[in-house]
């Protein structure tokens, strides 16, 4: 069998730092059979470490991978007879120990047990000061003993057990002193001379990207140029370590990542369950009895020994069934009813993943070195693209001045990642973009000044118009044409032809139909209008949308006038037109009768106030005063108007029911 070699650090070769706010670390070693190698690696980074370290070791296997417990100092020393504070001198360790065997070399040779250390002032030869020294004192066969700690040459624990135990503080303690850092111990196995390799996934700061684009010259306003395109990438080490020729890939893509708590020691809460203590039992006190029983047969009692030996068999038989019942429920609970044997255990297939995530990779042809807490620019993009120059006209972003714009179309074999975008002119400043991720093949618009050369004026006018109707079952069903039509006046001031981009918004289900839907880009919420500006010239261009909206209205839900504009509207057929016309008419004689009971109704409710005053004075007038008569004769008047408002009430409500009627009967049968 062999036998592992030393202890040999891993040495940091290849960095892969991912937009996602994550960065992969691997780490190589040349290694000869077996062997421990060793990786230091921040306190903060255990839980990502712990979750995502992978070795790679194609000749050989990975045995175990050991570290110390987050807490594993107080857990090792709530094993010891001594704590961690007993450490901090030999005088606190052996008080510690006190009782403990021990054997003493030098000039005073000593072997018993520990007593006590204590501490003697001694003064220095010519008035020098004075100094401590410790007697340890140590119960020998032959009594009570004592030496001087500082003279002594050594000093032993003759207990085995006790010597192992101090070593083993005394080593937890040097592999704790990095409180901020914990060591890993990789155990490899195999023959032979192979590289290993051990990777990890942790928390790294965003690798940030910037681009400068230099615009070409343009002869024609509506035709691409090539543009040279400049990438560049800015990251930094804050990984604790030195990056020394490094191979450096970035990744710029969406991953799923997250932490766990792996480097946390957790504890599961059991129930606790009362220990079963029987009850005491206090027979009552006799008092004696008052007359004799009636004679009956007695049996035999049982011997005290055969009762007791029968009551011992059933106990036994009630706990071997309250025992045989606990282990059956608890196979059932662990094994589903059936025990796993250990052959089957061992032939048991692991569990396997797959998952993959979509991204772009820039690996630096050269190594990297970086010193921690340095950054570092790194160039990722270097070629030409074409490009258009436009003027891009967003009412919302600016209501008077299109956007100085320029299109980039991604040419180059890879996706580029989104970033700031400063953009030059033969190398003159023109302003600053931002560029959203840009995949191959496709086109991205970035606005970088204000272009104040062109004045842009709008105006918005609505029409609706009623396009087709139908009547059926008393039911209007009409679509309405809704035309928005929106006039932009263009006024250019630039020595040379321009191409302009109106951003018309969309509005739901509104259709495009001016101009040309073919000649018109579509973003997620706009329409881009192409045009063409002549130099110091006006133009004048419009966009016209339109959504046809259906109605269904019940005719009796329409008032007169409503009817008559119907009737009166040149968009419809004669037919309807007169058909409504009729409707109208109608609605207007039953509107007019209600009127006129609601009138006459009002008339009544006042008629009816005020015979209440009438009566009310009367109650309070003389009998057969002349007063009392006039009130009689006053009430007298107005029961004969109320009789003939409702009569008159009564025939307008006959002929409305009768208009009515006809109005529904003419209703059922009209289909136009």
């Amino acid at each position: 069998m062999a036998t592992p070699s030393s202890a040999a650090p891993l040495t940091l070769k290849r960095v892969l730092l991912s937009s996602g706010g994550v960065g992969y670390f691997e780490y190589e070693a040349q290694v000869e059979g077996a062997t421990e190698l060793t990786l230091e690696a921040p306190l903060n980074q255990m839980d990502d470490i712990l979750k995502s370290l992978i070795v790679y070791d194609d000749l050989g296997a990975v045995n175990t991978i050991t570290l110390p417990g987050k807490e594993s100092l107080d857990q090792i020393f709530r094993d010891l007879p001594f704590n961690a504070a007993a450490l901090a001198s030999p005088v606190e360790l052996l008080n510690t120990l006190q009782g403990a065997e021990v054997e003493i070399k030098g000039s005073s040779a000593l072997k018993g047990r520990l007593l006590k250390v204590t501490a003697d002032t001694v003064l220095l030869p010519d008035k020098l000061g004075s100094t401590t020294r410790h007697r340890i004192t140590v119960m020998t066969p032959q009594g009570l003993q004592q030496a001087i700690l500082e003279d002594i040459e050594a000093l032993r624990f003759t207990d085995p057990v006790l010597q192992e135990q101090v070593q083993k503080a005394l080593t937890a303690v040097s592999e704790h002193r990095a409180q901020n850092s914990r060591t890993l111990r990789v155990h490899v196995k195999g023959a032979g001379k192979r590289t290993v390799r051990a990777g990890y996934v942790v928390e790294a700061p965003l690798w940030k990207t910037s681009y400068r684009l230099n615009l070409g010259a343009s002869a024609q306003p509506n035709t691409p140029v090539q543009s040279r395109l400049q990438g560049w990438a800015l990251l930094e080490n804050m990984s604790g370590q030195d990056w020394e020729g490094v191979e450096l890939t970035l990744a710029s893509g969406n991953p799923v990542t997250f932490r766990q708590a792996l480097y946390q020691a957790y504890f599961v809460k059991r129930p606790e369950v009362p220990v079963e203590v029987l009850g005491r039992v206090l027979p009552r006190l006799d008092t004696g009895t008052v007359a004799m029983e009636l004679a009956k047969p007695l049996q035999a009692a049982p011997p005290p020994a055969a009762m007791a030996a029968q009551a011992l068999q059933d106990s036994e038989e009630r706990t071997s069934a309250s025992e045989n019942q606990l282990r059956r429920s608890f196979d059932k609970q662990m094994y589903g009813g059936v025990r796993e044997s250990a052959s089957d255990a061992a032939h048991r297939e692991p569990a396997t993943g797959t998952e993959g995530v979509e991204q772009v990779l820039f690996t630096l042809p050269t190594p990297v070195s970086v010193k921690n807490g340095y950054a570092v620019l790194l160039p990722i993009a270097d070629r030409n693209i074409p490009t258009l120059r436009v003027s891009l006209f967003q009412p919302s972003t600016q209501a008077n001045h299109p956007l100085a714009s320029v299109q980039l179309t991604n040419d180059t074999p890879t996706s580029l990642p989104p970033g700031v975008i400063t953009i030059y002119e033969r190398m003159n400043y023109l302003g600053d973009g931002r560029l959203s991720a840009l995949p191959v093949g496709d086109k991205r618009l970035v606005s970088f000044a204000l272009d104040t050369k062109v004045n842009v004026n709008k105006t918005e006018d609505q029409t609706s118009t009623v396009s087709q109707g139908k009547i059926s079952d008393g039911v209007f069903r009409s679509t309405t044409l809704e035309k928005a039509t929106t006039t932009y006046r263009i006024k250019s001031l630039h020595a040379d032809d321009r191409l302009l981009w109106i951003e018309q918004p969309q509005q739901g289900d509104w259709k495009l139909v001016a101009p040309d839907p073919a000649t018109v880009q579509l973003t997620p919420d706009a329409y881009r209008v192409p045009q063409v500006l002549k130099k110091n010239a006006e133009t004048q261009t419009q966009v016209v949308l339109q959504y046809n909206l259906e109605e269904v209205i019940a005719l009796t839900d329409l008032n007169a006038e409503q009817l008559m504009a119907y009737a009166a509207s040149s968009e419809l057929g004669p037919t309807l037109k007169q058909a409504f016309a009729k409707l109208g008419e109608w609605r207007g004689q039953t509107d007019a009768l209600k009127r006129e009971i609601d009138q006459a109704e009002e008339q009544r409710q006042a008629l009816f106030k005020d015979q209440e005053r009438l009566r009310e004075n009367l109650t309070r007038a003389p009998a057969n005063s002349d007063l009392a008569k006039r009130y009689l004769k006053k009430l007298d008047a107005q029961e004969n108007a109320l009789e003939g408002l409702n009569a008159s009430t009564q025939e307008k409500r006959g002929a409305l029911d009768k208009l009515e009627q006809q109005l529904a009967q003419y209703l059922r049968g009209l289909s136009l």
